[in-house]
């Protein structure tokens, strides 16, 4: 295996649909994963002081923009694939399934969001993605 190229490929071979792949992993990595960073959720609350149903007000409403244009991206596609851009996961669902845990750890409703919810699905039946899951990690907060 190749380091530069290697396989399978974490992209789409259609070069439209490595471009979509591409763009949905960028809308999660600039728009997304920042508001998840709890320095962010704490200047909300420490230095603007919002109280705790402010900051989750906030946070879900940046959830529902995001996931808004990322189900979107998806039903635009003319197939509907297993995976976000075809039968095998690559980028794009990498850096969606991190998201919809965040989600839900915010109590986020997700139920008008079925393509993200179907795609999750899948990813979380392959193993790489349930070893990677948040409460597999060693230091995942325990109760």
């Amino acid at each position: 295996m190749s380091r530069t190229r290697p396989e399978p490929s974490i992209f789409p071979n259609d070069p439209i649909l490595r471009a979509e792949a591409r763009s949905f992993a960028h809308l999660i990595s600039a728009d997304l994963h920042p508001i998840n960073n709890n320095r962010v959720r704490r200047y909300l609350s420490e230095v603007l002081g919002a109280d705790e149903p402010q900051v989750l007000a906030w946070y879900h409403h940046w959830l529902r923009e995001a996931f808004s244009s990322l189900e979107a991206q998806l039903a635009r596609q003319p197939a509907q694939f297993r995976f976000c851009f075809g039968d095998q996961a690559g980028l794009a669902d990498a850096c969606l399934v991190p998201q919809m845990d965040n989600a839900r750890r915010f109590k986020f409703d997700l139920s008008k969001f079925p393509r993200l919810l179907a795609v999750d699905a899948e990813c979380r039946k392959l193993e790489a993605f349930r070893r990677a899951a948040p409460e597999m990690q060693p230091d995942y907060p325990r109760e």
